[in-house]
């Protein structure tokens, strides 16, 4: 028994070194042969080695040695040598554990809420979403996964540095479209339908719209619905970046899309504004220049767009007063008690999915409306989020909030 878990805590260890490596370089890497290279020598050192060492020293009874606590004299230095991978591996998995895990406090600013859950397949039964098939069921997977069921998430949000004349105003956040011939049929229809029943006063969409270069014409599909009085503003995610970054930016501006590359823009209400900023950093490779657009000194209220939500700590040493991001996906499977298993960011599982408190900003990471690799989601469904603004001395009005203008 001591040598089975010896040898799951040596496999474990050496994952969790392999997926912190995926987290912080390779899934920044610029897509081509060499980050598949690096992917691929990465797997080998980090899981294949350790399985190859321990299929010798089993073979050889060294294993069975160490878990009754001896061990040969001739293979003491190798017994020595995966003792010590054995404590770096339950340091590793303690410290992922214990003290990466979402450690969710809802911002101060968030004063109500509300859900609901649209259907596919509903939906196109009642002739809402057009013909086609669904999510059905083929399978126990199939019935399990609810990559076709559309978690609409609102909010009210009570910030002290809210110009009054944006009292009522509302944001539209979409994220991780991955737009591609393996969605259910009717599904982008059925998204674009959603969004237009909500009638926000602003979208924004924080980058991922792609899978690959062929689906282009997807995303081209539902850019046509996508309105808002106060425009569309967009972001590119690594997807987007690694696919066809310059085709999607002049799709996108075709169907006015406004895509913030690493820039700022106000939005202006009745002789009011408040800043929207963007960042495509780390992908584009522009390194910290969004970092200009965002000043500590100022108390106006400033809202991000990220696609990823790790550079929410750089973003509220700066006094933003919101960041929306997405590029998690929720983790995409989840399961009971444990949540996630593999989140693309450098710190993990930290911020996977929802509100989290990061000083004083205010960060919401959005599961996406897509999925990919593979085209399944547990536990953990699509979901559009709007956000509705009030006043201080107003937010008591609106602790629920629902589909159309609040």
């Amino acid at each position: 028994m001591l040598e089975v878990i010896f040898i799951l805590i040596v496999l474990i260890g050496q994952g969790g070194a392999f997926i912190s490596l995926l987290n912080r370089r390779l899934f920044n890497a610029r897509k081509g042969w060499p980050r598949d290279l690096a992917t691929a020598f990465s797997g080998v050192v980090l899981i294949g080695a350790p399985m190859f060492g321990l299929a010798v020293l089993h073979r050889r009874g060294v294993l069975s040695d160490l878990a009754h606590f001896r061990g040969p004299g001739a293979a003491a230095w190798l017994v020595a040598a995966y003792e010590t991978v054995v404590l770096v591996a339950v340091a590793r998995f303690l410290w992922v554990s214990l003290v990466t895990l979402p450690q969710r406090e809802r911002p101060t600013i968030v004063v109500g809420e509300s859900r609901s859950v649209r259907s596919l397949e509903a939906a196109q039964q009642n002739d809402e979403a057009g013909p086609g098939t669904g999510n059905r069921a083929a399978g126990p997977i199939a019935r399990l996964n609810c990559r076709a069921e559309l978690e609409v998430n609102e909010f009210v949000l009570s910030p002290p540095n809210l110009p009054r004349p944006f009292d009522g105003f509302s944001i539209l956040h979409l994220s991780d479209i991955h737009a591609t011939h393996s969605d259910p049929e009717g599904w982008h229809d059925f998204v674009a339908d959603t969004v237009e029943r909500l009638k926000a006063d602003l979208i924004a969409i924080t980058g991922d719209f792609l899978a690959r270069l062929a689906d282009l014409a997807y995303v081209e599909r539902m850019l046509p619905r996508l309105r808002a009085p106060h425009g569309v503003w967009a972001i590119r995610g690594n997807h987007d970046f690694w696919e066809a970054p310059d085709q999607l930016h002049a799709l996108l501006t075709r169907y006015h899309v406004t895509v913030l590359a690493n820039q700022r823009t106000e939005i202006r209400l009745d002789g009011a504004s408040f800043d929207l900023v963007g960042i495509e950093s780390p992908w584009d490779y522009s390194g910290t220049a969004w970092r200009r657009h965002l000043h500590s000194t100022s108390d106006r209220m400033k809202i991000v767009l990220s696609h990823t939500p790790d550079h929410a700590p750089a973003v509220a040493r700066r006094g933003a007063t919101l960041m929306l991001a997405g590029h998690t996906h929720g983790g995409q499977i989840r399961f009971p008690w444990i949540g996630s298993l593999l989140v693309p960011s450098r710190y993990g599982k930290r911020f996977d999915q929802g509100w989290f408190a990061v000083g004083s900003l205010a960060l919401y990471v959005n599961r996406g409306i897509g999925s990919y690799a593979p085209d399944l989601r547990l536990a953990c469904r699509p979901e559009i989020a709007r956000f509705v603004f009030r006043c201080p001395d107003r937010s008591g009005d609106g602790g629920q909030v629902g589909i159309g203008r609040s």
